[in-house]
């Protein structure tokens, strides 16, 4: 009797057990009214970035008269100035930047004169041109004129001084008549003409002129635009 009631008593704690046991929680399924969030994509802040601000591209500077006083061979210099002597001489010598002439004082070394000038042009190819003089009593000319093109120099002479120019007979035939037709009478046989080039001091214009009468016998005219010359009889 007793052990039926112990079995009657374990089954009854059986079944109490599985009735009353721990309940398992599920999350609710979703219905119509459930809100779904729908999050925005947020804007992306632009950065200020400072624009980085390009050197500006340094030109070249123009060259000055003394600079190219300094930086021509030398052989287009000598005689009469040798390379030790540049600098001394240009210290003594008249030298006016802003026209890029200088008259140099070459009177221990030279009997006579020398001139140097710039003609300046548009695109920086500069013409430098030398006016050497041997005096005594009549002068003699030698005339030089040099293209600078990016540290080179380039002797144009033969195109810058007009054909037959320098030619001794065509000089003086062209004198002869300018001399007539200024004073209604032939030069005099007695008297001494010397027929020179004179490079400008002032402005881009030079003249062949006979230098005892100031008659001018040709003009040439520098164009700093083309870089060219011109030349024409007066």
């Amino acid at each position: 009797m007793k052990k039926l009631s112990l079995y009657c008593v374990a089954l009854l704690l059986l079944v109490a057990f599985s009735c009353g046991g721990t309940a398992t929680t599920r999350e609710p399924a979703p219905t119509d009214e459930t809100e779904i969030v729908v999050e925005e994509p947020q804007e992306e802040v632009a950065e200020d970035i400072e624009p980085v601000e390009e050197e500006p591209t340094e030109e070249a500077e123009a060259m000055s008269v003394i600079d190219y006083y300094y930086d021509i061979p030398i052989e287009y210099l000598d005689p009469p100035i040798g390379e030790d002597m540049r600098e001394p001489i240009l210290e003594s010598s008249y030298v006016d930047e802003d026209n890029y002439y200088i008259e140099l004082d070459v009177g221990l070394f030279l009997d006579g004169s020398m001139t140097f000038t710039v003609f300046v042009a548009e695109d920086g190819n500069d013409v430098v041109a030398i006016d050497t003089r041997g005096c005594g009593p009549m002068c003699e000319q030698w005339l030089t004129f040099l293209r600078y093109d990016d540290g080179v120099y380039t002797d144009i002479t033969d195109e810058v001084l007009p054909e037959h120019s320098t030619d001794l007979v065509y000089q003086w035939d062209l004198f002869e008549e300018k001399y007539e037709a200024t004073y209604g009478e032939s030069f005099p046989d007695d008297m001494y003409y010397n027929i020179l080039y004179t490079l400008p001091q002032h402005g881009t214009t030079f003249y062949l002129e006979e230098v005892y009468s100031d008659i001018q016998l040709l003009e040439v005219t520098w164009d700093w635009a083309s870089g060219t010359f011109t030349s024409k009889e007066l």
